[in-house]
């Protein structure tokens, strides 16, 4: 189901059952009550104003919370519920999504990260950001950083994998937001160990994800080669002594 009016009133919204409520006004929603995404999922693709009005956004168990548009209240994802960037749930469909009074992932519940194609460059359009313009950045440890990736994009023995790659902010906190918590995402690398891992690291301005390769064979040889003089040198040195 699609809305593309404005909803208005003091009631709010309860998202129930498997499908998806996209909120595609462009200039936003006026109702004043919270929002709570029971199940399905709940798109928010408004640009101005906010999509979900101005009450508090909680996101449950199995419900995701997506869109590229603007929340004004308050969001919260509960264990087991998940919150993706991006206009659609198209696999590997990239977007950046707005929070205006904070945002808080408990452990379990989940950060799903899309790629759509193999870039490091153009936030909202190649990968996901989330961005946090006021309030409080609160990310418990254990919460599960999931990736989603367009055909193509997921990590190979593409030239794009075999260096090191940065995104930069990919939860991103503006000069009136702040960190509160910055937990550790797990991150399950299994998939692709073969080329390389990903890692997230937080400071005061947000998230970054860094793709750090498998070293080439020549490589690691010529490692392990110029280790191999370093101790002979230092035998010899002994010896002498």
């Amino acid at each position: 189901l699609t809305i593309a009016n404005d909803i208005r009133g003091t009631g709010g919204i309860n998202k129930n059952g498997p499908g998806t409520l996209v909120l595609s006004n462009p200039d936003g929603n006026g109702y004043l009550g919270p929002t709570l995404i029971n199940d399905g999922a709940l798109l928010v693709n408004n640009t101005s104003f906010t999509g979900t009005g101005a009450g508090a956004v909680t996101v449950t168990d199995n419900a995701l919370l997506g869109g590229s548009g603007i929340i004004e209240g308050s969001v919260e994802l509960d264990a087991g519920a998940t919150i993706s960037p991006g206009a659609s749930l198209v696999t590997g469909t990239s977007g950046q999504l707005r929070t205006q009074n904070g945002l808080s992932l408990l452990a379990d519940s989940t950060f799903k990260w899309s790629l759509s194609l193999e870039s490091a460059a153009n936030p909202g359009v190649d990968f996901d950001r989330l961005i946090v313009d006021n309030g409080n950045l609160s990310i418990t440890s254990g919460a599960d950083f999931e990736f989603d990736f367009a055909s193509g994009a997921e990590p190979s023995a593409d030239a794009f994998w075999t260096v090191p790659q940065t995104w930069a902010d990919i939860i991103q906190i503006t000069s009136l937001g702040s960190l509160e918590t910055g937990g550790a995402f797990d991150i399950d690398n299994s998939a692709w160990v073969e080329f390389g891992s990903f890692s997230a690291s937080v400071d005061p301005s947000g998230y970054d994800l860094t793709w750090t390769p498998v070293p080439e064979p020549g490589t690691a040889i010529t490692l392990l080669g110029g280790l191999s003089v370093l101790l002979g040198m230092q035998r010899f040195r002994r010896r002498r002594v």
